[in-house]
């Protein structure tokens, strides 16, 4: 569990978080980027238990960058604005959440889990949706193809110095 890349810690508590595309990916599971937009699945179980018997409230918001929209401190209208997802506090018996949303649009979102009866837990994951991630492995592969192209210049300069007879110029 400690290496779950998909757990999401709400105070002393932890939930598994896991997007699906069956249509467009099949059952792979996705945790913070989603490749496509489209209809997507999320589903969110409890780890801990305790969580089955105190209230969850969801929300999914556009990321608009401004930290006091997901931290909690913005007014609730502003929240509403960017909210493209409710769900309500309530008990979830059964420990799992499913959430159906077609994201129409590729970008960023930030997803809020907010747990207790008084609402003091929160957390805040950051996901993407439809934003190829940049891939530096060619520029990589590249400056070591050249980096290695030189050396072997360099050595065989030296090489071909060390071969030459005294006396002899090039």
């Amino acid at each position: 569990m400690d290496s779950d890349v998909c757990k999401l810690r709400i105070g002393p508590f932890n939930m598994h978080f896991a997007g699906y595309q069956p249509k467009a990916n099949g059952n792979t599971e996705f945790c913070e980027d989603i490749p496509a937009t489209g209809n997507t699945i999320i589903v969110m179980d409890a780890i801990d238990s305790e969580l089955r018997n105190i209230p969850i409230e969801v929300r999914l918001i556009e990321d608009t960058g401004d930290k006091s929209l997901d931290e909690g401190t913005a007014d609730g209208s502003q929240l509403n604005s960017v909210t493209m997802l409710h769900l309500p506090s309530k008990i979830y018996e059964t420990g799992s959440i499913p959430i159906e949303f077609n994201f129409t649009h590729a970008g960023k979102y930030v997803g809020l889990v907010t747990a207790g009866d008084k609402g003091q837990y929160t957390s805040r994951f950051p996901f993407s949706v439809g934003i190829e991630k940049t891939s530096y492995g060619i520029y990589v592969l590249v400056a070591g193809v050249i980096l290695l192209g030189l050396g072997f210049y360099k050595y065989a300069g030296r090489a071909r110095g060390m071969s030459r007879p005294q006396g002899e110029q090039g």
